[in-house]
């Protein structure tokens, strides 16, 4: 396999980090994602050297549209194309808070940041030719409907069901667009990484914080297994055709609830492009 360029959001810790370090292994180039600094150049530091260039970081705030512009402008300006785009970057809230941009902040990280790049990046995944788009989700979606008078929790919020509505979002944002970039020789999928033991999320849980760290010790399973899925989907040859999928487990499952429906997916696709401030004709 010819050396690849990935680029993975979040890609400093946990589950990003993980399959950072996995597919560096196996001589592809790294790209990096993250807000810390300190967190970024730790992270170079553990990555094998790749066959071909060097790998990089750049730093970021992938919750204001100012954030995700800044990352598609320099990738833009320096790279020749890029093979594969992890949208893998995520977080959740104890209460609703709104970006500088007028976005509740869970949206804005989990599932605007994804479209935002995802379609600013189209030029150099096109230039790659069999170019790879995958989002993390979580198998939480199956307990999340479509609301399109709550997109943002307006009416009504709560930690998990905001973030559970993200990652349905995330699904009906992934099939959406592997409908339409069929012909275009980028595959879009997304995979649930299960309950993993990361820092995830630490100092949202309130008086629960203590609750969920100890079960994450106990029951969670490690970034290194939960990034194998996202391993498999930038590299194995036996998912190279399969676009608008969901895996988990390192196996495709059948989508569930709202995500299943067409229409409706179309619908989410429509409301994102508005809120990142793309036309639709230029997806």
């Amino acid at each position: 396999m010819s050396p690849k360029t990935v680029v993975i959001t979040g890609g400093t810790a946990g589950i990003g980090l993980a399959a950072a370090t996995a597919i560096a292994a196996r001589g592809h180039r790294l790209i990096l994602i993250g807000r810390d600094h300190g967190r970024g150049a730790e992270a170079l530091s553990r990555l094998a050297p790749p066959a071909e260039g060097g790998h990089r970081y750049l730093p970021a705030d992938l919750s204001i549209r100012q954030g995700v512009g800044s990352v598609v402008t320099e990738l833009t300006k320096s790279e020749d194309a890029i093979d594969v785009l992890a949208n893998n970057a995520g977080t959740w809230f104890q209460r609703r808070d709104v970006t500088v941009d007028g976005v509740e902040r869970t949206m804005a990280v989990n599932h605007l940041a994804y479209v935002g790049l995802t379609l600013g990046l189209k030029p150099l995944l096109l230039r790659a030719q069999a170019a790879r788009v995958i989002n993390t989700g979580s198998f939480v979606y199956r307990s999340a409907r479509y609301r399109p008078d709550n997109m943002q929790s307006e009416r009504r919020f709560s930690t998990n069901g905001s973030y559970a509505a993200t990652k349905l979002y995330n699904l009906m944002f992934t099939r959406a667009l592997a409908r339409r970039w069929g012909d275009l020789g980028i595959t879009v999928n997304a995979f649930s990484p299960g309950f993993v033991n990361t820092g995830f999320g630490r100092g949202q849980g309130g008086l629960l914080e203590p609750y969920y760290q100890l079960t994450r010790r106990l029951f969670a399973r490690s970034p290194e297994k939960a990034a194998e899925t996202l391993v498999k989907l930038a590299l194995s040859e036996a998912v190279a055709h399969v676009s608008g999928a969901y895996f988990e487990d390192g196996r495709q499952r059948p989508v569930r609830g709202d995500a299943a429906d067409p229409i409706l997916s179309d619908a989410v696709l429509d409301w994102s492009l508005r809120a990142v401030g793309v036309d639709r004709q230029r997806v």
